[in-house]
């Protein structure tokens, strides 16, 4: 556990006093020696447990090393126990149905429900609950009704029963972002046909992957909100996307709200993909993290500069000068891709606030702590948790952030 200064504390307190330390890490998988953190693992609270599963990470070597990526099927289920402290359950293995990250989890009072993700060759449709009891000390797995297509990277959120799923990818060859908009009612469990996804109105802008959702139960007009996100469009640079929307969920309707603009003195826009999200107690909207994308756009213009070097490269005649300049070409860009990887200063420190009676943006706090992406933030009683995700790119953390209120 990282041991945060009295110093470090106080100036995470401002001006709504969110106060920064860390849960137990995430132990290593078994068989492995080190845990070097997941990306986009399932995540969620049901009772006195929260729920880890599942995720991405490079656990031999870095990317820019050679690291080839893995998916995982381990879940870890961290207790609080009647005394106030935590601990990872370690008599016991508990494993998902299959080596899965990039879906999408829910916390609800059923349990936590694990909907769509990917490996390495494809997306799911599959949706399951995970639900603890405490009795066994077991988690217990039940199938719910399958998405109505294989989906990864989205974002969702619940709002009273209802879970929203947004955007995301279907395929993992020649991705491109969606616009999804699915929704089922739990309240609907038990009741045959009833009980399955219904595909709702898209919002009025571009497909992506890696946006950040958040709902309110705001009196007589619940709502869903629809953030940022990036295209994903094959061969060409991707669209950052710095728009917002707002679905009235009586209404059925959708409204285009002002674009992300924290800084009121710049009125810069800015992109926030691949962020975490909740409500806090006003009804506004805290999001953590992000990733504005500047050095994702080197990174991205670099690859597809090598792509179309190697797709030279492939297609003769060529002389034996030209195949050397453009092997060293290919080479200047790895090496420059290198190092913006090793000089990566992470994601976005900043909390942002959305007050949607406002439509109004605001930096409310810093956080002290290497900021997460590709993961979610739960509520457990009154603080929020953020476990795991990407601090830079590549680069995972095991670290389980609880922010308090004081």
């Amino acid at each position: 556990m990282t041991l945060l200064t009295p110093a470090v504390l106080a100036s995470a307190r401002v001006p709504d006093r969110l106060v920064w330390d860390e849960l137990p890490p995430v132990p290593a998988s078994p068989g492995q020696s080190r845990q070097p953190g997941l990306a986009s693992p399932f995540v969620g609270v049901h009772g006195d447990v929260l729920l880890v599963g599942g995720g991405a990470n490079f656990p031999d070597a870095l990317p820019w090393e050679g690291g080839r990526k893995i998916w995982w099927d381990d879940l870890f289920v961290l207790e609080r126990r009647p005394d106030g402290q935590f601990a990872w359950v370690t008599d016991k293995a508990f494993k998902l149905p299959r080596k899965i990250g990039y879906g999408f989890s829910f916390s609800t009072d059923q349990g936590v429900v694990c909907a769509g993700g990917s490996d390495a060759e494809q997306c799911f449709a599959d949706v399951f609950l995970l639900a603890w009891d405490p009795k066994t000390r077991e988690v217990v797995r039940s199938s719910l009704p399958s998405l109505p297509q294989p989906l990864a990277f989205m974002s969702g959120v619940q709002v009273g029963t209802v879970l929203y799923v947004t955007g995301g990818q279907t395929t993992m060859k020649d991705a491109t972002g969606t616009t999804v908009f699915w929704a089922l009612d739990l309240a609907q469990r038990g009741r045959g046909a009833a009980f399955a996804w219904k595909v709702l109105p898209s919002w009025p802008g571009g497909g992506r992957i890696l946006p950040v959702a958040a709902g309110r139960e705001s009196p007589g007009s619940p709502q869903v909100f629809v953030f940022s996100g990036r295209s994903q469009p094959a061969g060409r640079a991707s669209t950052l996307f710095d728009d917002a929307y707002g679905y009235d969920v009586k209404a059925g309707q959708w409204r285009v709200l002002g674009a992300i603009r924290p800084d009121a003195a710049s009125r810069e826009s800015r992109c926030i993909m691949a962020g975490a999200a909740t409500v806090d107690p006003s009804g506004r909207i805290l999001v953590f993290g992000g990733d504005a994308g500047a050095l994702f756009r080197e990174l991205e213009a670099h690859d597809l500069a090598v792509s179309g070097l190697r797709a030279k490269l492939n297609e003769p005649p060529s002389t034996a000068a030209q195949r050397t300049e453009w092997e060293r070409e290919v080479a200047g860009h790895l090496d420059a891709k290198r190092r913006i990887y090793l000089s990566h200063p992470g994601f976005s420190r900043d909390v942002l606030r959305y007050d949607p009676s406002a439509d109004r943006w605001s930096v409310v706090a810093t956080t002290p702590l290497p900021p997460q992406v590709t993961t979610q933030v739960v509520r457990w009683g009154s603080d929020l948790v953020i476990p795991n995700g990407e601090i830079r790119p590549g680069i995972r953390t095991p670290a389980v952030v609880r922010i308090r209120t004081e």
